[in-house]
């Protein structure tokens, strides 16, 4: 399910819409812990297996951290089940008075109906089987075994706790199954412990000097201390492979007695299972079961207890199971692919088995509630429930016996009403428990979270999971020394992970005395807790965050989200008018003359006073000077006069409109603002009175002595619209002509065929000429707003002269004055022109925008839907780059002690799409788009679909994608940044409300290296590398700090991941933010024509991992200088650079898919840089100066039109030919792995294998 993942407003969310919610004890506690929900807004607790409530179970914490600390009126009721009450036979009454102490309620019996009871769950046959004592010695056993070869090895590199609880596992294992299966254990411990870094006691820096002086690890062979121990693995390990055979004579008596009893009960519808104590034992005995060859019918496999087992050296050596591995072996059980489980305790409750015909008991009994649970799985007819004892093992056989016997009496005495306990009468209590602990409690009183000592632990190890690692990495872990005094008591002193950008002190905790080594553990924990959280490691509800989803969600300053789940994926949005409503009664009234080539013929009449302006416009004959005049109030005597004139300028508008630009009939409406004629100043009234009756049926066509061309609409039916010029008039051609071949007539006997038939013309008289025609491409569509702003960029459109032949009745001559009709037909783009610009100039002033260049604006905000050549997307993909890196810069500054996995979330958390579209929406930015498209048959907006709100006018509805919102305030960062650099950046951030942590430039804050470091030694040292970077550190530790892998584990120094966070890895690509920003930057100045796919395509090619790595490796060598305690990532290293030696950029680069050189390679290129950035005090510029001369190799051969890699060819190809149906699929390489690794990928093509594994 993932709950762990699951942030604050999930659970909230799933708590308020459902009623009842089913979940493991671990998983209510831990929400209650990190206060997502409260123990008062529980009804009722059902705790099943509820006998479980003791000791430091997470029930038994539930009621005493939350249930107990909650006020009596506002507590939930408690409902316990369990099959078996009674922990502690001696002390029966004690123990169920602690049960009901524990869990604030009282212990019930079902004392009826118990023989119905009895019907439907059989209780199984129970047998006694006895096998021999463990041999001394295995004579036919090769020896030495394994153990003895390798004792020394785990003796001398473990501590002495370590190598005791080896011993202890081996010895097991000995008694269990015998040498063979415990030395199949012993290679994998072996296998297992040598993935494990050493624990290097030596600093960075005289790690460094040790390797420059030639003492580096070899690395194509383990380091020389290590040889003999790989001579004996080497030597050992074939005895244990799959078709290696073995002898009964290795096999332990116990394991033998196993063996006979899964032979004795063969069926073929068999399901058992065999119940182990330890981890370890149960995957070696599963190992061992399958491959006895009379027991071929067996189909087994283990199950254990949750832990982070990623592999199978990790599984055999008891490290535990992953979550979704113990599910799916659950499941296989339950549906036939295994028939026999070898299974720790954690099978006898809470798992959903099925009934078994045979339950085992390979280890003896402990307790009375092991007992009852785990023959509860026998629950079959004629099932068997079989306990193993060695001979002679009379007291387990007693204690058998004993629980046998006590199981009716204590039901019987469980059903009836009991007296009192006497309080001498108690249980023995938690050896593992100090009174102390409770003391060590903790409440943020912001928030209602709880730290106790019991949660302390598993916060740690959560904050170590989500430290980044790679393959060569181990999984981080807490380190623990335990320190042993008299009587039981212990201290335990606890260092965290190198990997963890700690340092000294605030790195090893010691922890006070206390009885018990958990406990010990637990108080050494806290502290450690209390400190981390001084240090703003864990957040106000105690998480080291997660990512975070939702209208809850919060970004790396704590700030809320406006409300975005609300908003559907297409929104509806009303865009700032300039021009408001003259229609309304208490609008004013303004005229704007305006300048055609220094004449007014003309004049804009609107509501709102308009800012003049100058600029040249297209046009299909040349480019026209069109200037806006100041505005002129006009008035009328009264509202009535007023509205008169209005409606008589309204017939003219929408006649010339019709007559210029539509072409056809348009509806009857009141526009917000019209194009008039005026003369000194005023509206010239004497057009309205000339105007015709009728001018859609008024059809007349020019003289023969017509002098100059002059315009006609061709009128035929689906002919309406066209604007065209006469060239001559064709007396050689009449309709009953024939059309030349090739025209779009020839199909037709005659052009009157043609117009009739086609066209639907009604009458086409055979007795006149035709007009000779060329169509206009109407003005709108030949220039948009930029390029009259920035003529410098405007290209002309090229016009294809098209000719019609159209009978003259078809035609209708213009009624307009020319002067007045040119205008009108220039109309659509002015109003356009006046839109834009006012958006632009507004949002600059509303958003409180730095001064920024207004065809930047203009960009910024136009969307794609406005179909012009040009939009935001372009600045969008470089704002996406300076976004990333800003935000990193603050958190990275911010939270000094968090992680790069910490990090990585606080940045994500301020620079996803929903935190965007969040801070989008509370600024309101969307009325400020650009968005109306550009079509070429414009008609004027109604009026009564404008609205005004708080003073402004704004537009009819427009839709577009609401991925728009975020996209442009991405646009805005990089038009700040294309002007202004990074302070102009985060001011434009800072305005938009962005978590960039304020406007004040980085220098100002004081960012950059706090301390530096000047030193001979760092000096001599780093002195080559600093030569190849051409740049001197003032602060040597950062480069030190920079060349650190996880793997690396020094006292004064921590790894490179949070330098190669300072842009760490996008959400697509591995590049850190400062290369990222980089060649964003230079690709989109040496391409300004290149789409921001090409862009984006281009800088996924020169940041990938294969050609970072390959810089890293081959310009500078960085690998001399790595420090990694990892003999296999040196090695791999060296194979690459070998491999990829003489292979040039220009194929490297295209062919990077191809590639794949360790990540770590990339990641030391990417650290050293990012302290290159640090230790310049966070200068971007001089940064990119280092950077540069590294990356001119790499840019010279990166291009927008670069090929794509197989898969994106192989997609496109397919979505080209309509085909969705390709797949890729992972799988394996070798089938026959054990540990069934999927190292490979398919390609399936409608279900079916089209590719070998590659």
């Amino acid at each position: 399910m993932g709950v762990d993942m699951w942030d604050r407003h999930k659970w909230i969310q799933e708590f308020t819409e459902h009623d009842v919610l089913v979940m493991t004890p671990q998983i209510f506690y831990d929400l209650s812990v990190h206060a997502h929900w409260s123990m008062d807004k529980v009804s009722l607790l059902v705790f099943d297996e509820v006998h479980h409530c003791q000791k430091r179970h997470p029930y038994a914490q539930i009621m005493a951290d939350h249930y107990g600390r909650c006020p009596a009126p506002s507590r939930p009721k408690i409902l316990g089940l369990t099959a078996s009450p009674i922990w502690n036979i001696d002390k029966p009454l004690a123990s169920l008075q602690q049960l009901e102490q524990s869990t604030h309620a009282k212990v019930l019996a079902v004392a009826i109906n118990t023989e119905e009871l009895q019907t439907h769950s059989p209780r199984p046959t129970e047998r006694i089987y006895s096998y021999g004592a463990t041999p001394d010695t295995y004579l036919t056993y090769p020896t030495p075994t394994l153990w003895d070869d390798c004792v020394f090895y785990f003796e001398s590199t473990s501590s002495t706790e370590d190598h005791l609880r080896r011993i202890a596992k081996y010895t097991a294992l000995l008694e269990a199954v015998g040498p063979y299966g415990a030395d199949f254990w012993v290679m994998h411990e072996l296998q297992q412990t040598l993935k494990e870094t050493r624990n290097g006691k030596e600093t960075a820096l005289e790690e460094l000097a040790r390797r420059i002086a030639g003492e580096s690890v070899e690395y194509r062979t383990p380091p020389m201390e290590l040889q003999p121990i790989y001579d004996v693995l080497e030597q050992h390990s074939p005895r244990f492979a799959i078709d290696s055979p073995f002898h009964d004579s290795w096999l332990s008596p116990k394991f033998l007695c196993l063996v006979d009893i899964l032979t004795s009960s063969s069926s073929p519808t068999f399901q058992g299972i065999v119940f182990t104590g330890q981890r370890h034992v149960a995957s070696v005995l599963a190992w061992m079961l399958a491959r006895v060859p009379t027991l071929k019918w067996v189909r087994c496999t283990s199950l254990t207890g949750h832990g982070i087992s990623r592999t199978r050296d990790a599984v055999i050596t008891g490290n535990g199971m992953q979550f979704n591995v113990q599910r799916d072996t659950v499941a296989k059980f339950r549906d036939g692919t295994y028939n026999l489980v070898i299974a720790t305790n954690v099978a006898e409750e809470g798992l959903d088995f099925q009934a078994c015909h045979l339950v085992v008991r390979f280890d003896p009994l402990q307790t009375l509630v092991g007992y009852v649970q785990s023959r509860g799985r026998a629950r079959r007819a004629n099932s068997e429930y079989i306990i193993m004892l060695k001979d002679g093992d009379s007291a387990h056989r007693q204690m058998y016996e004993r629980l046998v016997r006590a199981e009716p009496a204590l039901k019987a005495r469980y059903q009836r009403d009991r007296p009192p306990t006497p309080p001498d009468d108690a249980d023995d209590g938690d050896d593992d428990w100090d009174e102390n602990e409770l003391q060590e409690s903790f409440t943020i009183q912001s928030t209602g979270a709880t730290l106790t000592s019991y949660s302390c632990i598993p916060m740690l190890a959560n904050l170590c999971s989500l430290i980044p690692r790679d393959q060569y990495c181990p999984v981080f872990r807490l380190s623990w020394e335990l320190i042993s005094y008299s009587e039981g008591s212990f201290s335990a002193n606890l260092t965290l992970p190198h990997a963890l950008p700690l340092v000294g002190d605030i790195r090893t905790f010691v922890g006070p005395v206390r009885r018990g080594k958990g406990s010990a553990k637990r108080s050494a924990a806290y502290i450690a807790m209390r400190k981390l959280l001084e240090l703003e490691v864990f957040d106000k509800y105690l998480t080291p965050d997660r990512l975070q989803r939702g209208d809850n969600a919060v970004d790396a300053d704590g700030n809320g989200m406006t409300k975005t789940s609300d908003m559907k994926p297409v929104i509806a949005v009303r865009l700032h008018d300039p021009f408001g409503n003259l229609w309304l009664d208490n609008s004013s009234t303004w005229l704007h003359e305006m300048y055609i080539d220094g004449t007014a013929h003309t004049g804009l009449l609107s509501a709102c006073a308009l800012a003049p302006f100058e600029s040249h416009f297209p046009t299909t004959t040349g480019t026209k000077c069109i200037r806006l005049g100041p505005p002129i109030s006009l008035s009328w005597p009264t509202l009535s006069e007023r509205r008169d004139a209005l409606c008589l300028i309204d017939d003219f508008f929408l006649f010339g409109v019709r007559q210029s630009i539509a072409g056809y009939q348009i509806p009857s409406q009141s526009s917000p603002y019209y194009l008039v004629p005026v003369i000194d100043g005023a509206v010239d009234y004497r057009y309205y009175h000339s105007l015709p009756g009728n001018p859609q049926e008024r059809r007349t066509g020019p003289t023969s002595h017509l002098i100059r061309p002059f315009h006609c609409l061709p009128s035929a039916l689906s002919m309406t619209g066209s604007l065209c010029s006469l060239i001559a008039i064709r007396d050689d051609l009449s309709p009953l002509s024939t059309p030349p071949p090739g025209s779009r007539e020839s199909d037709y006997p005659s052009y009157r065929d043609y117009f009739t038939e086609k066209r639907g013309a009604r009458f086409v008289p055979p007795d006149q000429p035709l007009f000779e025609l060329r169509v206009e491409k109407r003005h709108q569509v030949l220039s948009s707003t930029l390029d009259r702003v920035c003529p410098a960029r405007f290209t002309p459109v090229a016009i294809k002269s098209h000719t019609l032949f159209i009978p003259r009745n078809l035609c209708r001559r213009l009624q307009l004055p020319f002067p007045v009709f040119d205008v009108f037909r220039l109309f659509p783009t002015i109003v356009r022109h006046i839109t834009d610009i006012y958006r632009a100039t507004l949002a600059q002033a509303r958003l409180k925008l730095p001064k920024l260049e207004l065809p930047l604006l203009l960009e910024a905000l136009t969307l794609p839907v406005a179909g012009v050549n040009y939009s935001y997307q372009r600045f969008e993909t470089l704002g996406d780059a300076v976004l990333k890196l800003t935000t990193a810069v603050h958190v990275f500054n911010k939270y000094p002690y968090r992680h790069e996995g910490q990090l990585d979330i606080l940045r994500a958390n301020s620079i996803n799409n929903t935190f965007l579209l969040s801070r989008a929406r509370k600024i309101e930015i969307q009325p400020f788009f650009i968005a109306e498209r550009t079509i070429a048959k414009w008609k004027p907006p109604r009026a009564d679909q404008m609205l005004y709100h708080e003073g402004d006018a704004y537009t009819a509805e427009i839709c577009f994608n609401r991925k728009a919102m975020p996209d442009v305030m991405e646009s805005l960062l990089g038009v700040s940044y294309f002007s202004g650099g990074i302070d102009a950046a985060l001011q434009t951030g800072t305005a938009l409300d962005l978590c960039l942590g304020g406007s004040e430039p980085w220098l100002s804050r004081g960012y950059g290296p706090k301390h530096p470091v000047e030193g001979s030694q760092h000096t001599d040292l780093l002195g080559p590398l600093e030569s190849s970077l051409c740049y001197t550190f003032r602060n040597s530790k950062l480069l030190l700090e920079a060349l650190c892998h996880p793997t690396f584990r020094a006292p004064d120094t921590s790894s490179y991941q949070r330098l190669e966070f300072l842009g760490d890895v996008t959400f697509s690509d591995h590049t850190t933010q400062v290369i990222d920003l980089y060649v964003t930057e230079y690709l989109f100045l040496k391409y300004p024509l290149a789409t921001p796919g090409q862009i984006t395509w281009a800088k996924s090619r020169a940041v990938c991992n294969p050609t970072l790595g390959t810089l890293s490796g081959r310009n500078l060598s960085l690998h001399k200088f790595m420090l990694a305690y990892s003999p296999k990532l040196e090695a791999s290293i060296q194979a690459y650079i070998e491999l990829s030696d003489h292979i040039p950029y220009s194929q490297l680069v295209v062919e990077a898919w191809n590639w794949d050189p360790p990540k770590a390679m990339a990641d030391l290129f990417e650290a050293v840089f990012g302290a290159v950035f640090v230790d310049s005090g966070f200068d971007i510029k001089r940064t990119f100066q280092v950077l540069a001369p590294i990356m001119t190799e790499v840019l010279a051969v990166v291009s927008p039109d670069m090929p794509k890699d197989p898969i994106s060819e192989l997609m496109i190809w397919a979505a080209r030919h309509g085909c969705t149906a390709i797949k890729f699929q992972k799988s394996q390489s070798d089938p026959s792995d054990p540990d069934g690794r999927f190292d490979c990928m398919s390609v399936l093509v409608h279900g079916v294998d089209v590719s070998s594994p590659m």
